[in-house]
């Protein structure tokens, strides 16, 4: 299901590079942040309390963030510059950063992403003339830079990993690892100056300068709305620091290891289940939610499902189902119908057959209650050998159904641009979409069936937590709805909450890691249709990476 207001979002390309450039410097700036947190001692002393003084004593550090994964491109980009500058908290003397990102565009336009004073602003000049601000908005979402603090860095002596793609080569240099949001990193520290030249982790690289020279740093000031005013962000809110785990057992495994000459070793290998079709390489065929029309099967769907197409190498073909979600219920026969027809069509079956065979089944949103009425309907069947992933599906309605119905009909400010963009008055599709409690016992009875259906048949389950996700313009429009629809548990993905998201499925348990069977991602719900890709940190903020592992 989308947004009650917004159907296909628009702008894309705007909110990709949006996500990018953020989670690019979220990611160098939580790393960073880290090294000024806790460093372990072994056999050799890491000199974290030079490596720390040199960075406060710096006026600033470049760093340049790589992506190594096609789900984390944009447009072919693939890289970002940030601007980082230490200082330290005055009361608790924590090494911290502001920072700043600006990034130009095809459109003649240069996004800015400006961390001052712990309050994040995002502005969008001309490329011209960066005093003409086109749009300006404030971001409330950070990474927990204090999780960093839950794992102990420490000195290694080689890094293992089977990917060719990870260049851990640190000539003469001394290797420190540390986690961060579930993330293994390893980072290269020169002995001789204790500068930090790199950082390398499975999914981004860092290569770091530190630039002594304050004249060649970007300006750090609190940006301009589009009036022409000083933007007034809030203070991001605080991350509770549960304080950092003893370090003692690592240590003593250190200790172990180096009485007895055998090398301190980090890993950056990737789950053997994350580069190996599990399920074998089959025909997929995705299934869209709410607000797009009826029409031809296509191979690719770009505006909505994102570059999904070019990223799943255990899909032999791509068949994007387009039924008719504007003006048609999910109940309906003829949606159920087609929905048959197109997985009985790509699995081969015969004429007279109604079962499904040997493809997968993606499902979004509203998608999957289309899949389960379809199947308790005995439109068609599924066999043992069809797999179904369910992304985001509001198996027991959403309030944000019931809030747009709501909208549409008491007259307030909102009805006027809900009409102008097609949602008012309620079409048949959003009006089947409102939430199983508030509904009769028929309908109650027919979201319990689709419920059954996928209990029975689901293979994989994705949930989102998080109206922001990852940081897109969309996130804007996902956390209004999440406020406004008033869901039933705090953990939503803006329009579904995880309760109905996991309606029916008795028994299953959800993780953050991208190797957990079912996902409950730190993610929107437009972010679990793939189309903006991977976030840059985190091990909860990577839908493609949790699929291409489940797959």
């Amino acid at each position: 299901m989308n947004s009650p207001q917004i159907g296909r979002p628009a702008g894309g390309g705007r909110r990709r590079k949006l996500a990018l450039v953020v989670g690019a410097i979220m990611c160098c700036g939580a790393i960073m942040a880290s090294v000024g947190a806790y460093f372990v001692y072994a056999k050799v002393r890491n000199n974290a309390s030079q490596i720390l003084a040199l960075i406060q004593q710096t006026p600033g550090l470049r760093v340049t963030v790589q992506s190594k994964r096609e789900s984390m491109q944009f447009n072919g980009q693939t890289s970002a510059v940030v601007y980082l500058f230490p200082k330290t908290n005055a009361t608790t003397h924590e090494l911290t950063f502001d920072a700043f990102v600006a990034q130009a565009t095809a459109e003649n336009v240069v996004h800015h992403f400006t961390l001052l004073d712990n309050r994040a602003y995002w502005t969008t000049v001309a490329a011209n003339d960066s005093s003409v601000v086109v749009d300006a908005t404030c971001l409330g979402a950070m990474p927990p830079f204090r999780l960093a603090n839950l794992a102990n860095a420490r000195v290694v002596d080689q890094v293992d990993t089977t990917d060719t793609a990870i260049d851990t080569t640190c000539p003469a240099a001394q290797l420190l690892q540390l986690s961060f949001a579930g993330e293994t990193f390893v980072l290269c520290n020169a002995p001789t100056s204790n500068q930090l030249t790199k950082a390398v982790g499975q999914d981004v690289d860092l290569t770091i300068e530190y630039i002594s020279d304050a004249h060649a740093l970007p300006v750090l000031a609190v940006p301009t709305s589009v009036d022409g005013h000083l933007m007034d962000c809030p203070v991001l809110p605080s991350i509770a620091d549960d304080g950092a785990s003893s370090s003692s057992s690592s240590l003593a495994s250190d200790v172990s290891l180096v009485l007895a000459g055998a090398p301190r070793v980090a890993s950056l290998v990737a789950a053997p289940a994350c580069s190996s079709c599990v399920h074998g390489v089959k025909p997929c065929v995705f299934v869209h939610g709410v607000g797009s029309t009826g029409g031809p099967t296509t191979s690719t769907f770009e505006s909505y499902w994102g570059q999904i197409h070019t990223l799943l190498p255990c899909c032999s073909s791509f068949h994007f189902a387009h039924l008719e979600l504007v003006t048609e219920r999910w109940d309906s026969p003829t949606v159920q119908r087609a929905f048959c027809n197109v997985a009985l069509r790509v699995s081969n079956a015969t004429n007279a057959s109604t079962t499904i065979g040997d493809v997968t089944i993606l499902a979004h949103s509203m998608g999957n209650l289309v899949v389960g009425g379809a199947l308790a309907n005995n439109v068609c069947a599924m066999s043992e050998a069809t797999t179904w992933f369910s992304l985001a599906g509001p198996m027991a309605g959403s309030k944000s159904a019931n809030l747009l119905a709501d909208k549409c009909h008491d007259g307030s400010w909102l009805k006027k641009p809900l009409e102008l963009l097609g949602r008012c008055p309620v079409s048949g599709s959003f009006g089947s979409l409102v939430a199983e409690s508030t509904v009769g016992p028929v309908m109650q009875a027919t979201f319990n069936a689709a419920q059954a259906m996928r209990q029975r048949y689901v293979t994989r389950t994705l949930c989102g937590t998080n109206p922001v996700g990852l940081v897109s313009a969309y996130s804007v429009q996902t956390v209004l709805v999440g406020l406004l629809s008033h869901h039933d548990s705090p953990q939503h993905d803006g329009v579904v909450d995880i309760l109905s998201c996991s309606a029916g499925l008795n028994g299953v348990e959800f993780g953050t890691s991208v190797e957990s069977p079912n996902y409950a991602g730190q993610l929107n719900h437009a972010d679990c249709s793939f189309r903006y890709g991977d976030g840059w940190w985190g091990n909860g903020r990577k839908p493609i990476k949790w699929l291409q592992c489940a797959m």
